[in-house]
């Protein structure tokens, strides 16, 4: 108890008050617990001429200042920070695909015992996601593990319009004919098939043709596999240029953007002597 805003106690993380401040201390509330982080601690009391108090009464003890252990880097990630003592912080990242279960980052504790204030994360490859960005990669639940059974998953992957995905398989394998993945070029259920893969064979990359492109994976109850990685970027759609006109006949569709159809018809008493779909 001091003289409150006259009579103050101020402790230093040093051995002079050159260093850095602590607490300053004044009034009738007890502090809080204060952990130093230097083998000397520096106090300066003041009181000025006029009322008095009971003033202060306070316990120290050695605590051990050695860093926290050394944090388990979770498998599929990455740590960022090494310096492992109190009060610093590391971070974790996951790579490409996989997504971080868990708090991203973790600081030394201060006390008696050195430990982290939270466990490492986990980096997971999850069933099913939103994708927004330009690029990224796309993971069968568990990889690089087998998939589990009677999964059903699906990912959505939104770029910017005027944009579709290029995807590019780097790995495949489920239950012929039992477990698939599908990619549909569009954000609906009902949205056109492009790709439909089943079996141990690395499907060709493909194009989408759509801004927002629908992946779905189906898994049944027997075997699993390790399932498929892919990854993929966007890239600009451009529209082809205006066919020529061509006499005794008409153009049908409007749409000249990559991946597009057109046909071409004759009038009556013409026959189209090249193919009909370009």
């Amino acid at each position: 108890m001091t003289e409150h805003n006259w009579d103050s106690l101020e402790v230093f993380d040093g051995g002079d008050n050159t260093d850095t401040l602590l607490g300053s201390f004044s009034g009738t509330t007890v502090p809080a617990l204060l952990n130093s982080t230097s083998n000397q601690l520096y106090l300066h009391f003041f009181s000025d001429i006029s009322v008095s108090a009971a003033g202060f009464r306070l316990e120290y003890k050695t605590v051990s200042l050695t860093s926290c252990p050394e944090p388990v880097i979770p498998m599929n990630g990455m740590k960022v920070g090494d310096r492992l003592q109190m009060n610093n912080v590391v971070s974790f990242q996951c790579e490409p695909g996989y997504t971080l279960q868990g708090n991203s980052h973790i600081s030394c504790m201060p006390g008696t015992v050195r430990r982290w204030n939270f466990p490492p994360p986990l980096c997971i490859a999850q069933c099913g996601g939103i994708r927004e960005e330009m690029e990224g990669m796309i993971l069968s639940p568990g990889f690089p593990g087998n998939y589990p059974s009677n999964s059903d998953c699906t990912w959505r992957i939104y770029l910017p319009v005027g944009h579709g995905a290029h995807v590019q398989f780097l790995n495949f394998s489920t239950e012929a004919n039992h477990d698939f993945l599908e990619i549909r070029n569009g954000p609906f259920e009902t949205s056109p098939v492009i790709g439909r893969f089943s079996g141990q064979e690395v499907p060709p990359s493909l194009l989408t043709t759509s801004h927002e492109t629908t992946v779905y994976f189906h898994s049944d109850h027997s075997q699993n596999k390790p399932g498929f990685r892919f990854e993929f970027q966007a890239y600009e759609l451009q529209e082809c240029p205006d066919p020529e006109p061509f006499r005794y006949g008409v153009v049908v569709g409007a749409g000249y953007n990559v991946g597009q159809s057109i046909s071409f018809e004759c009038q009556p008493g013409y026959q189209l002597w090249l193919e009909g779909l370009r």
